[in-house]
């Protein structure tokens, strides 16, 4: 391994410890939303005379046929929550968001070849990411849901890359493991289906894919027929299920859905929650709140954080960079695509609140970073 690869690898030692410093509130905390439920699960076991993996399977069950949601990979939650200890539960949380990040960061390196947009993507997101938990956020709890969902959505996108760029079978298949992971996993995941396409366009040129569309896309053939095969089996679900759930009920009103669309939008930005509060509060008020929660390791997370991006900004220089423009879109889609879903549903369009995004907004917060990123190095 050459000095160049060193130094690539070695940039990855301070952000991951940027991350625990930034999200240290993530692992102190305890058990909240629906974790505070599947966390007595064993004990659930155990005076039912059952098994973990017997609950595990009554509630596949109960989700597809109640519900019409086959989420059947996103129950692992019983098993993590009922197995590991809670501190870390909670780390692998941070370190999933991590893995987000890096993995994020190899397609826009694939992508572009731009070192300085990959740092500062991933340097960046804990900036836009909200650790408010008034309302219903993936960063505290879910038993990292959007994390994970996230995760095998970059790793499918990433091995897709690497299948066209080597021509090599093995890459197209694990994006496909990967692509039917996440599908199984989070129906935020279906509409992310458009990053694969921003990855095409990159590899192939817009002109190449205007002129030569349908031979451009028949390479993603396979990831396409993975999610018709969802969808049809969960719009199946959804036509048979013997109960309703509101989240997944959608109401057409255009004025809910566009209302309810910025107001998730406006979940992906963390600092939106400070604004809420400073108008909410006095001054004063507000003031003595932020004293009494920044603490020294938060004031240096921040210092590390300006330090890691003026080390960016000053030594690492890229050769080229290409394809800018359409990182711009694979952030908008990452902020857009998911908050687009929730703003169709009932349930939803009477519950989110301006900067109180439902937990797809951590797919929004990524998609911020990215394009603010873009905007910094362009």
């Amino acid at each position: 391994m050459n000095k160049e690869c060193y130094r690539k690898y070695l940039m990855w030692v301070p952000i991951a410890v940027l991350y625990i410093l930034c999200f240290k509130l993530v692992i102190t905390s305890g058990y909240m939303f629906d974790d505070m439920w599947s966390s007595v699960d064993m004990g659930v076991a155990i005076n039912n005379d059952t098994t973990i993996a017997g609950i595990v399977r009554g509630d596949i069950i109960r989700w597809v046929t109640s519900y019409g949601r086959i989420l059947i990979f996103s129950f692992y939650s019983d098993f993590v929550l009922n197995y590991l200890p809670l501190i870390v539960y909670k780390a692998m949380i941070v370190g999933l968001m991590f893995l987000d990040g890096f993995i994020l960061g190899g397609i826009i390196r694939e992508l572009t070849g731009s070192e300085r947009l990959t740092y500062l993507t991933v340097i960046s997101f804990p900036a836009f990411i909200s650790l408010r938990a008034t309302y219903y956020t993936g960063v505290y709890a879910f038993h990292g849901l959007v994390q994970v969902c996230l995760l095998m959505v970059l790793l499918a996108v990433y091995c897709y890359i690497r299948y066209r760029r080597t021509n090599k079978v093995r890459f197209q298949i694990i994006s496909c493991i990967f692509w039917f992971i996440a599908l199984g996993t989070y129906e935020a995941s279906y509409v992310l289906c458009f990053c694969f396409i921003v990855a095409l366009i990159c590899i192939d040129g817009w002109d190449y894919v205007r002129k030569h569309f349908w031979k451009s896309i028949r390479t993603g053939l396979p990831q396409i027929i993975i999610e018709i095969i969802w969808c049809v089996a969960n719009v199946t679900a959804r036509l048979l299920a013997s109960g309703d759930y509101d989240g997944a009920t959608p109401n057409m009103s255009a004025g809910k859905i566009v209302s309810t669309f910025f107001k998730q939008c406006s979940g992906s930005v963390g600092l939106g929650a400070a604004i809420t509060d400073l108008y909410q509060l006095s001054f004063s008020e507000w003031l003595e709140f932020i004293k009494i929660n920044i603490g020294l390791s938060e004031i240096f997370s921040y210092i590390l954080m300006f330090a890691i991006i003026i080390v960016v900004l000053m030594y690492i220089k890229d050769e080229k960079e290409k394809n800018l423009r359409w990182m711009v879109l694979f952030g908008i889609i990452l902020l857009v695509m998911p908050s687009a879903l929730i703003s169709v549903s009932v349930k939803y369009q009477k519950e989110v609140e301006w900067f109180k995004g439902y937990i797809p907004a951590y797919f929004g917060s990524w998609g911020l970073a990215l394009v603010v990123a873009v905007a910094i190095v362009y």
